[in-house]
């Protein structure tokens, strides 16, 4: 699966880095992603050194999302398909419920 955290668009949202109801999730989503060979994409990275999310993680949290961040820098020029499937993550709701897709087994049918 591929998530991509990132800004929400109404203006008036709390970004999901700021929520301090997501970053359990958060945190245990991009964990999960690297250990079950998930795909996190940080749409808005240079938005994150100055999040809660950031300020607030540890070491190996910090050190993980600066992966992510230089990975979203990288491959900004990426030309992957653009109808590939992609679980957006803007809210504390949506990065529960991608926590818990990601925890899931996979079925192949």
């Amino acid at each position: 699966m591929r998530f991509a955290i990132e800004m929400p668009e109404g203006e008036d949202t709390v970004a999901v880095w700021n929520d301090l109801t997501a970053l359990p999730f958060l945190d245990r989503l991009i964990f999960r992603a690297d250990e079950a060979a998930h795909v996190v994409v940080l749409r808005d990275a240079d938005l994150l050194d100055n999040s809660e999310w950031f300020k607030n993680a540890r070491q190996t949290t910090q050190d993980l999302l600066l992966e992510l961040s230089e990975l979203a820098r990288a491959s900004a020029w990426d030309t992957e398909r653009p109808d590939r499937t992609l679980w957006r993550v803007s809210t504390s709701a949506e990065a529960e419920r991608a926590l818990r897709v990601a925890n899931s087994p996979l079925k192949v049918l």
